[in-house]
């Protein structure tokens, strides 16, 4: 809750004219004020007291004469959560240092804690080495070159399937099997929205199917149900993600759509998103979903897929 407020106010002040605004009176909720292209806006935060107090915990703001503003590390939040790439901050290692401080009271245990200090740094550092603009500029060919050969003898024997989109009027989803073995338990989920329906996304349910055989293609499935057709109207723009992956499968894949519904649309995939994750923005609201639907738009048009 005190993060998901933390959130909202950075979101007010990226948006507020020289990104800051007043600071209001603290309380459980309350209303920021602030021009937005000379406009007056006013966003009413709930648990505002303690998304303010996790913005300055982790430096995301700063007070001066009645004002807070947004900071750099606050701005590279609120990016990251734009591209999908947000993860909760940790604690800057109280714990760690508590039982570093009572372990250096004992002698021989100093190399075994500083291996652990690292191994706790780098994990941390792996954490955050996560971008989305890297995820869909890199090619599948540059990546298959860095496996081994060994690897590459070993997936050969194990299945490798991948989605087909069709016709922008009323999508339909094809599996292929690419392999040389029986593919088995193929799942496959969307994360779409409308462009002109933001407040929650097109319902479509998980799916299994079932096996296919070495080499085979499914027939067309559809992909939105009919009781959501009728809200969806030519020329919305309907984007997001959608994933696959199986039992034994040598990957996942995950891909992202955009549709001119009724009129054209293409899907490309995202060569490294290998376990067949959906890819979606981790804090979903109106802007976050709106700079979503602009990465998508950057991605090459070589990259694409006519549907």
């Amino acid at each position: 809750m005190e993060e998901e407020a933390a959130l909202e106010i950075l979101l007010c002040l990226q948006s507020a004219q020289d990104n800051e605004l007043f600071e209001p009176a603290s309380g459980h909720a309350a209303t920021l004020s602030f021009k937005e292209n000379n406009e007056e806006k006013k966003v009413r935060v709930r648990n505002y007291a303690a998304g303010r107090a996790f913005c300055l915990q982790h430096k995301w703001i700063a007070e001066h004469n009645g004002l807070i503003s947004i900071t750099t590390a606050g701005t590279n939040a609120i990016e990251d959560v734009s591209a999908g790439r947000y993860r909760t901050p940790r604690e800057s290692g109280k714990e760690l240092d508590l039982v570093r401080t009572e372990l250096f009271k004992h002698k021989g245990v100093a190399p075994f804690v500083l291996i652990i200090s690292v191994l706790a740094f780098l994990i941390s550092v792996a954490n955050q080495v996560v971008d989305f603009k890297n995820k869909i500029s890199t090619s599948k060919s540059s990546m298959d070159q860095t496996l081994p050969q060994t690897t590459r003898m070993q997936n050969l024997n194990r299945p490798d399937v991948e989605l087909i989109l069709k016709n922008p009027q009323a999508p339909t989803l094809s599996i292929k099997n690419r392999s040389e073995v029986l593919a088995r338990e193929i799942k496959w989920a969307f994360g779409i929205w409308n462009s002109r329906n933001l407040n929650q996304p097109i319902p479509i349910p998980s799916q299994t199917f079932d096996w296919l055989k070495a080499g085979e293609t499914s027939g067309p499935l559809k992909v939105v149900p009919s009781t959501s057709l009728a809200d969806i109207h030519e020329g919305d723009i309907v984007f997001g993600s959608m994933a696959e992956s199986c039992t034994e499968c040598e990957r996942g894949r995950t891909y992202l759509i955009y549709i001119d519904w009724g009129k054209e649309g293409w899907y490309a995939e995202v060569p490294q998103e290998r376990k067949g994750n959906l890819l979606v923005p981790y804090f979903v609201n109106k802007r976050t979903l709106q700079n979503f639907l602009a990465q998508i738009r950057s991605v090459p048009t070589d990259r694409r897929k006519n549907m």
